[in-house]
């Protein structure tokens, strides 16, 4: 039964789902951007402000499908504040548009992609686990084929999210089917859907974990499995771009290290070289595949996956290193930090005139123009990087440290010569914004939410003592 405590720690679910219902329902009786806007950010910030006290003393289960602890109240407060800088984003797009597109749903598909997340960071269930996936999917569906202003029969931009949108519909459903056909095998084999270590001598627990790591694999978009995410991050309104890249992969993530230390994964070794061999394609095949491109947004796609190739090691290194949950942990909080403040930026800079424009050479005298705008790029480059005085430092010392803990040697070499060929690519954007403009251009809204950003993640970088002391411990 729930009672009173239990439905105290569902408060932060159901005021999103609230903000939800509610941003709809203002939509109906009046169609007014700035007023959806405004009920979107309001929901998100009670839920903000009302998450320390919702949170129980002890782990709590709610039902056998969620429990609500200091694991899920890190990564809900951080999918909170993901989805708040969002909004931002996309309020700075809507205001820079002028034809008329009805963009209210927008904030509503936002807020169920919010809960998805949300559902994932408690969810101790395959059942829970596809629930809150699939709120997620579905609603990123719509949002990455969602209108970004034009008229849709004449505007490229809305035919490369429509297409886009189609894309993402059909190889997110493959990997779905992916993950119930493993998860369908892991029911047969143990009669139990909750995360929990498998009996011994299974017959169907290989294949099903194995398919189960091709879904996790399709969705995080590693190598193999990555063809459609900078197609993706293209076609996609940079909001929505920036939605998929964090909160989506971050939320996987944290469900897949909750089912890891929970479901005692790494007692199977036959699929750790399958995990390892993952990981290693990812971090070099996404940097050297980085290397070549020439629009921003494709090239931010192929960085993501290198860093999910990163994050990989936390997985390997859960069971072997005590501070494996805790690396995942903060580098998922500064993987969104840097990537939030990348793309806002390329919102300012590469959406400022009538027609976009994604090529690196958009940013060509960015520090001559815009001093701190120039700066800011640089400052998110190099955590990207994983230079000091960055939060991608700090995040990416930890993930070495669970690696030299586990032992993880040759994927450590692996990961110096990825973070090594990443750091070519990004100096190559900083030379380019250093170079002369030849031609000026004009500089888009949304500064601020760029110069927050920054600054939240060079104070993180030199002084990140009191998120260190707040990481969750399963």
């Amino acid at each position: 039964m729930i009672g009173a405590a239990e439905l105290r720690a569902l408060l932060p679910l159901m005021l999103v789902a609230l903000t939800a219902i509610g941003t709809l329902l203002l939509a109906g009786f009046r169609r007014d951007a700035r007023l959806a806007a405004l009920g979107y950010q309001g929901g998100l910030l009670l839920t903000l402000l009302t998450l320390p006290w919702a949170l129980p003393e002890q782990p709590l289960e709610v039902t056998p499908l969620l429990r609500i602890d200091g694991f899920f109240g890190y990564f809900a407060a951080l999918f909170v504040l993901v989805a708040m800088a969002v909004g931002l984003m996309m309020q700075r797009q809507v205001r820079s548009k002028t034809s008329g597109e009805r963009v209210e749903e927008s904030y509503v598909l936002l807020a169920i992609c919010l809960l998805g997340a949300l559902v994932l960071a408690g969810a101790q269930h395959f059942a829970a686990l596809f629930v809150g996936l699939e709120l997620i999917s579905v609603a990123s569906f719509a949002l990455v084929a969602y209108p970004c202003g034009g008229r849709p029969s004449t505007d490229i931009r809305q035919r490369n999210s429509l297409e886009a949108g189609l894309k993402y519909l059909v190889l997110s459903s493959v990997a779905s089917g992916f993950l119930l056909f493993g998860i369908g095998c892991l029911y047969l084999d143990s009669g139990s859907l909750a995360f929990a270590p498998l009996p011994p001598s299974t017959s169907l627990a290989l294949p099903g974990l194995a398919l189960l790591l091709v879904g996790v694999a399709f969705k995080l978009a590693l190598v193999p499995f990555h063809f459609w995410s900078p197609d993706i991050y293209q076609g996609a309104p940079t909001p929505v771009a920036a939605l998929v890249a964090t909160l989506s992969k971050g939320a996987l993530f944290a469900v897949m290290l909750r089912y890891l230390w929970f479901g005692a994964l790494q007692e199977l070794e036959t699929l750790v070289p399958a995990v390892a061999l993952l990981a290693s394609l990812s971090m070099l095949g996404g940097n050297l595949l980085a290397l070549r491109q020439r629009d921003i947004k494709r090239l931010l796609a192929y960085s993501s996956i290198a860093h999910l190739g990163y994050l990989l090691l936390v997985l390997l290194a859960i069971g072997h290193a005590g501070v494996a949950i805790e690396a995942g942990a903060f580098y998922v909080l500064a993987y969104s930090l840097t990537t939030l403040g990348a793309f806002a930026l390329i919102g300012c800079v590469c959406e400022a005139g009538d027609e976009p424009d994604y090529r690196l050479e958009a940013f060509a005298g960015l520090i001559w123009r815009a001093p701190l705008l120039g700066a800011s790029l640089m400052l998110i480059l190099l955590s990207l990087a994983g230079i000091p005085l960055t939060v991608g430092f700090i995040g990416k010392f930890y993930i070495v440290a669970a690696g030299v803990d586990a032992g993880l040697w040759w994927l450590l070499a692996v990961l110096v010569a990825g973070s090594a060929i990443g750091l070519y690519y990004y100096l190559r954007i900083i030379l380019i914004m250093l170079a002369p403009q030849s031609e000026p251009s004009g500089i888009g809204g949304g500064r601020w939410l760029v110069y927050g950003l920054t600054l939240l993640l060079v104070l993180l970088g030199v002084y990140p003592l009191p998120v260190l002391q707040w990481l969750p411990v399963l």
